[in-house]
């Protein structure tokens, strides 16, 4: 009788110990239980000007807000022969990775993927090239016998400087332009002499990923 007894105990916590085990995922029953994601491989392929880079620095992130600011990342790795770098993570989740190599970054391509729980292996495809943004030189001066516009274009991040001329009524566009914070001295031509105008531009004059800055005489 003990013997019946011990295996009815037996059998009892059995049943236990399996229905706990199917209850590990969310369910009408169990609402509560924490979802159990299973493990894929992300492969990141870097590539620059159709080309596989090896030696490339990737760091991925599971957080945008962390990805923004370069900050908590979940792993960093360095491509291979083949360009690539691979990372074990959780699937059904969203992950977000910067690519990095001799100033070039991935900053204008592909920067996220989704990773499902359909397949082992997730791939993703990333370009580097270097960040560059656009500078526009307009001359709208007020009347037409204003003449040209001597522009003196600084980045006093790079310590870039070069000097434009533009006519009346013309623009210049400066284009592959490194990143920084730009200020821009105009001195407008009379007779064969240029005289200063109203000085200097600056502030909040900093060119950003892929974007233009615009400096125009008759903000003047």
């Amino acid at each position: 009788m003990k013997k019946i007894f011990l295996m009815a105990c037996f059998v009892m916590a059995m049943g236990i110990i399996c229905s706990c085990s199917k209850d590990d995922e969310p369910s009408p029953d169990n609402p509560y239980a924490e979802t159990v994601y299973s493990k894929v491989n992300l492969t990141i392929t870097v590539t620059e000007n159709s080309t596989v880079t090896s030696g490339a620095t990737v760091r991925l992130y599971n957080d945008l807000t962390n990805y923004e600011k370069g900050t908590k990342n979940i792993g960093t790795l360095t491509t291979d022969s083949k360009g690539q770098a691979t990372f074990l993570v959780e699937s059904e989740k969203t992950y977000y990775f910067s690519v990095e190599k001799d100033g070039k970054t991935n900053a204008l391509n592909k920067n996220s993927i989704y990773c499902s729980n359909k397949s082992e292996n997730v791939s993703a495809f990333t370009k580097i090239a270097e960040i560059v943004g656009t500078i526009i030189l307009k001359n709208e001066a007020e009347v037409p016998n204003a003449g040209q516009y001597k522009f003196i274009v600084k980045n006093t991040t790079t310590g870039y400087s070069e000097v434009k001329y533009v006519s009346y009524g013309n623009s210049l566009t400066l284009n592959d332009m490194p990143l920084g914070s730009y200020s821009v001295y105009m001195e407008q031509q009379d007779g064969y002499v240029f005289i200063a105008t109203n000085g200097t531009m600056t502030g909040a004059l900093t060119l950003q990923n892929n974007y233009t800055l615009i400096f125009n005489t008759a903000n003047l």
